[in-house]
């Protein structure tokens, strides 16, 4: 028998015995596979540079879960970002891409309405995949035909409407002219101010449904500016028609004093307008209550984020991440199905306080049987039948600085 062993051979003979041995301690450290949440955010579009703060958050709240042990036993959580373009069509091509591709059993977003309710409708319903808005605010979306699967934690432009209505009387601005762009969030918004102004004997001398991304406004704003208007009430985008309209209006003298609401406030707006030019205008948006969860965020995200604390929308998508995530954990399983039935679960009272950055003391509450009552850093979201929460709003301004300043 010839026992002579060449080099190659004793090579692969080692190769062959230590396979085996690495396969089981890769099997030892692996908990599973990992748990995948979609983040569908328009990366790119009228809204892009409120994006980079919002995803910090959602980043933030999956490295807490990871650092603190993990989800579902160990597993990694892993979020896959999907761009909606700020588009119905954009929003239903990235929702298909994390629904069937990354296979994801819940979606933080959209941002923008219209990309919400077509990722929605067009996708994550059909497909079970729940969804949790951080920013989608028009109120269409309360009565979205969504099977239980769409959510927010963003309060509706009906409220918002009623909102800014009674601040710009109170700050008796009682003639205004509106120009609102031809989206779901715009039209919704409009229609809500509208209402809400007239009833309490407001007068809206002019108004347009204007399309996004036109290099040109200067026609509408000339007939707009007709009747004596004391302001304009500007419903868009601040990086899209939002912008071009307010600076064509300051060029050619149309208005001096703009009325804005959550889609305006942007600090690019502010560098690319100016703040001497805008000292006169207001705006109002959704804000959280000083909260001890809310301090809890700011020191976390400070930490976390090179971004400012005051950032649109930053809290809600933690929160919504954070409600995906805890109501998988709750469940036991990442099964869409399974997901849905635990979202108000552990959400609403009663039930041990969650607040952010207790990723590991909910798991060990969920673990002993406890039910938990997560409250967020925007706010405790109690979710109503329609998926919807209520909400504060307040007015801000411009100041010295390039950044906006909550006033009320």
């Amino acid at each position: 028998m010839n026992l002579k062993i060449t080099k190659k051979k004793f090579t692969a003979l080692i190769l062959l015995f230590l396979l085996p041995l690495a396969s089981m301690a890769a099997s030892k450290k692996s908990k599973g596979p990992t748990v995948n949440l979609g983040a569908l955010l328009a990366l790119t579009g009228p809204i892009e540079g409120m994006v980079p703060p919002i995803l910090d958050s959602v980043n933030m709240a999956a490295s807490e879960i990871n650092k603190n042990g993990g989800i579902l036993g160990g597993r990694e959580l892993k979020l896959t970002v999907g761009d909606s373009k700020c588009s119905a069509q954009g929003g239903a091509d990235a929702a298909k891409k994390l629904v069937n591709i990354n296979k994801v059993s819940g979606i933080v977003g959209a941002l923008c309405s219209g990309a919400s309710t077509a990722a929605a409708s067009g996708v994550a319903v059909p497909a079970g995949v729940p969804m949790i808005s951080p920013a989608s605010t028009a109120p269409t979306l309360t009565n979205l035909k969504d099977n239980d699967l769409f959510y927010r934690v963003i309060p509706s432009d009906a409220y918002q409407g009623l909102y800014l209505a009674n601040l710009v009387l109170k700050k008796g601005i009682k003639k205004v002219s509106m120009t609102f762009v031809n989206n779901d969030y715009g039209i919704g918004l409009a229609k809500s101010f509208r209402d809400n102004y007239k009833k309490a004997g407001g007068t809206i001398v002019a108004e347009s449904k204007h399309e996004d991304k036109k290099a040109s406004y200067r026609s509408e704003l000339a007939t707009l500016r007709k009747g004596g208007p004391e302001a304009l009430v500007l419903i868009a985008y601040s990086e899209g028609s939002g912008q071009t309209i307010m600076r064509q209006a300051l060029e050619n003298k149309f208005f001096n004093r703009f009325v804005g609401a959550d889609g305006m406030i942007s600090e690019k707006l502010l560098k690319r307008i100016g703040v001497k030019q805008l000292k006169s205008s207001f705006f109002s948006r959704p804000v959280a209550s000083k909260t001890r969860a809310a301090t809890k965020w700011e020191k976390n995200f400070g930490q976390f984020s090179k971004h400012k604390l005051k950032s649109i929308f930053a809290r809600e998508a933690y929160d919504a991440a954070m409600i995906l995530a805890l109501a998988i954990q709750k469940g036991g399983s990442d099964d869409r199905a399974t997901v849905k039935a635990n979202i108000r679960a552990v959400s609403k009272a009663p039930g041990e306080i969650i607040e952010p950055g207790e990723w590991k003391k909910a798991v060990e509450l969920i673990a002993a049987g406890k039910d938990i009552n997560y409250n967020g850093a925007a706010g405790d979201h109690e979710l109503d039948k329609n998926g919807d929460v209520p909400g504060v709003f307040g007015e801000f301004v411009v100041q010295m600085g390039n950044s906006f300043k909550q006033v009320k």
